[in-house]
C-alpha cells in the first residue's frame, strides 16, 4: 500500500508527541511492507510558502511544504492563503492509496484542493478542529473549557494572537537562517520588536469569531475524509459532539516501541523518591503545579528531574524558575526520543500534571511500557490509560496539595509503589498498533 502521511511538523527539529508518533508510525508501516512518503510543514524560510522541497528523514522520503504561520483571524489558521492546493502535484505524482493526515495546522484544510480523489484518514491528536485557541480546550485564564459555544468562544478569543504577524514571520525566518536559537536573548529581543511593530501596524479585521463557520469547515472536511482515528474515547466523543460523524470514528490507542523497553533501575534502600517530568515546558503541561507540589514535600524526600524543551515559552520557564527552584529539582532540557528508555529507567514515578484535557499522551504509554507508575491529572483521555490505584494515581488538575499528598505517600510507602508497578499492563507494541491503523485504512463507515 502506498501511504502519504501528512503532519504539520516533524523531528528532528521538533520532538513533541504528535511529531514523534508520526515518524514512528511511518517506520512501523514500512516494516509492515508499505511504501510511506512523509509530508510536513516548514516555517524555517528554507521553503517558500506554498512551495514543495524534497528531502529525507531517517531514510524515508520527505516533502517539505513551505508555511509562514501568518494569521490574524481564526479563519486564516484553517485556510492559510499560501498553501491552497499545495499538495496537488505530490498526490498526482506519488499516487497514494491512502492519505493519512496527522495534523493540518499551518498547512490548512485546503492543502489538497484540486488533488485526485484518494481515500483519506485523519488521526485526531487534539481538539484543534473544534478549538481555535491552539486546540487545547483551555480558556483565556488557562482553565479547562467545557465546550465550544458562540458566547464562550468569542469571549475566550478576544485579543487572541492566532498566528504570526508578517514582521514576526520574517524575523523568525531570518533567525533560522542565521542559526540563532529560538529561546536565546537575541531571538527574544528581535521577536519582541517585531511584535511591537505588529501592534503599531495592526491589520486585525475586528470581525467576531464565527463558531458556525468553523463547524461548516469541519463538516466539509468530514465529507472528504473516510475515517477519523481517535487515540482516546475522550477526544472521539468531544469531536463527535462538535459535528464529526460517529460512523467514521474509530478509537485506536497509541502503541509504544516495546522492543526498546527495559525495566527501571531500582533506587538504593532509603534513597529519595525519584520523580520525573517529561514534556514541553509550557503552561498547559502544568510544570508549575508539580514544582509547587514538590516544594511542599520537604527537603530530602524526593528528587525531580525535568526533561523537555524550554525554548518555546521562555517567559513561562522564567516564571517557574525565577524565584529559585526547590533543592532536589534539576532542569535537564530535551532529549531525543530514542533516549526515553534510559531516562525512564532512572526514575521511580512519572508525573504528568497537565491542566489541559490531553488526548493519549505518548509519555504515559512509554512510562507504562517501562514499568514506571504514573501520577497524572484526572483530565481528558488520561484516565483511560492511568487507572487510579492500579498502575498509578490520578489527582485533580491544578491542585498542588493533592499532588503533594500522593507523592508524599509514595515516598514513604515503597510497598505501594511496588504494587502500582506490578499492576501495570504494558500497552501494545507500535508494530501491532500500526497493523490496527492499516485495518482502519480499509474499514468503511460503520452505522
Amino acid at each position: 500500500m502506498r501511504i502519504l502521511q501528512v503532519a504539520h511538523q516533524l523531528p528532528p527539529r521538533f520532538t513533541a508527541g504528535t511529531e514523534v508518533y508520526t515518524l514512528r508510525l511511518a517506520k512501523a508501516l514500512t516494516r509492515l511492507g508499505h511504501d510511506v512518503h512523509l509530508v510536513s510543514g516548514d516555517d524555517s524560510g528554507a521553503t517558500r510558502p506554498g512551495a514543495l522541497r524534497e528531502g529525507t528523514i531517517d531514510g524515508l522520503p520527505h516533502t517539505f511544504v513551505g508555511v509562514d504561520r501568518i494569521a490574524s483571524t481564526a479563519e486564516e489558521t484553517l485556510f492559510p492563503p499560501a498553501t491552497r492546493g499545495a499538495l496537488k502535484p505530490l498526490v498526482a505524482s506519488f499516487s497514494p492509496d491512502v492519505i493519512h493526515v496527522q495534523h493540518l495546522r499551518h498547512l490548512g484544510l485546503h492543502v489538497f484542493d484540486g488533488a485526485p480523489p484518494v481515500r483519506r484518514v485523519m488521526t485526531l491528536h487534539d481538539h484543534w478542529l473544534a478549538c481555535a485557541r491552539d486546540g487545547q480546550l483551555l480558556d483565556a485564564a488557562g482553565q479547562p473549557c467545557p465546550g465550544a459555544t458562540p458566547e464562550r468562544c468569542r469571549s475566550c478569543l478576544e485579543g487572541f494572537r492566532f498566528g504570526l504577524g508578517r514582521g514576526e514571520a520574517a524575523v523568525a525566518r531570518m533567525l533560522s537562517r542565521l542559526g540563532v536559537r529560538p529561546g536565546s536573548p537575541a531571538a527574544r529581543g528581535l521577536r519582541s520588536g517585531a511584535l511591537a511593530l505588529r501592534r503599531l501596524r495592526s491589520t486585525e479585521s475586528g470581525r467576531p469569531y464565527d463558531l458556525e463557520a468553523r463547524r461548516r469547515a469541519v463538516s466539509d472536511l468530514a465529507a472528504v475524509t473516510d475515517r477519523f482515528i481517535a487515540p482516546s474515547r475522550h477526544v472521539a466523543d468531544a469531536l463527535t459532539a462538535f459535528g464529526l460523524p460517529p460512523g467514521k470514528m474509530v478509537v485506536i490507542p497509541h502503541g509504544v516501541d516495546a522492543d526498546v523497553a527495559f525495566r527501571p533501575v531500582p533506587a538504593p534502600e532509603g534513597a529519595p523518591l525519584r520523580i520525573g517530568y517529561m514534556g514541553t515546558v509550557a503552561p498547559p503541561k502544568g510544570l508549575h503545579v508539580l514544582v509547587e507540589a514538590f516544594a511542599r514535600l520537604g527537603r530530602g524526600v524526593a528528587t525531580l528531574r525535568v526533561h523537555g524543551r524550554t525554548d518555546l515559552r521562555p517567559e513561562y520557564v522564567a516564571s517557574v524558575v525565577g524565584g529559585g527552584l526547590p533543592a532536589g529539582v534539576t532542569i535537564e532540557g530535551a532529549f531525543r526520543p530514542e533516549e526515553a528508555p534510559r531516562r525512564l529507567a532512572e526514575i521511580d514515578v512519572l508525573v504528568v500534571p497537565s491542566i489541559w484535557p490531553e488526548n493519549h499522551p505518548l509519555t504515559i504509554a512509554e512510562a507504562l511500557a517501562h514499568r514506571v507508575p504514573v501520577v497524572a491529572s484526572a483530565l481528558g483521555g488520561i484516565p483511560e490509560i492511568v487507572k487510579d490505584g492500579v498502575n498509578g494515581r490520578l489527582v485533580p488538575p491544578g491542585d498542588p496539595e493533592a499532588l503533594a499528598e500522593v507523592l508524599r505517600r509514595l515516598a514513604r510507602d515503597r510497598v505501594e509503589l511496588a504494587r502500582l508497578r506490578a499492576g501495570i499492563t504494558p500497552p501494545e507494541s507500535f508494530l501491532s498498533h500500526a497493523a490496527s491503523v492499516v485495518v482502519a485504512y480499509d474499514t468503511r463507515e460503520v452505522s
